[in-house]
């Protein structure tokens, strides 16, 4: 079975580094991006993936923001959304946009797998 290709979404560095390698030790092939722009820039460049990992709380482009220009351009990817700042409205923004999962932090890396897991399945 091919390896699953994420694009992991984070600003925060510390967290981004350890999530991405986390995902690699699980398995994954895993890029990780500091923001939706870098991110975007890649996917327009022609990057491809099997699923995104996106914190909402990001700078410029937030998490939901990306969502809406990924589904505008017809691009179609498994997408999980992770947030610090959760709140049930946060999660019904987030599923509304069309976010395929929901995690709010903290959460350990057996917890994100899972999500990851339940989407692809599905």
């Amino acid at each position: 079975m091919p390896q699953i290709q994420i694009a992991l979404i984070e600003d925060e560095a510390d967290s981004r580094d350890a999530t991405a390698a986390n995902l690699r030790d699980m398995g994954y092939a895993c890029k990780a991006y500091p923001n939706a722009e870098a991110f975007l820039k890649a996917v327009w460049g022609g990057e491809t993936y099997d699923m995104l990992v996106v914190d909402l709380a990001l700078p410029g482009i937030d998490g939901l923001e990306l969502k809406r220009q990924l589904n505008d351009a017809g691009i179609n990817i498994p997408c999980v959304a992770v947030t610090a700042y959760h709140a049930s409205s946060v999660q019904a923004s987030a599923n509304e946009v069309g976010y395929d999962g929901y995690l709010p932090k903290p959460w350990d890396i057996a917890q994100l797998v899972e999500v990851i897991e339940e989407v692809l399945a599905h």
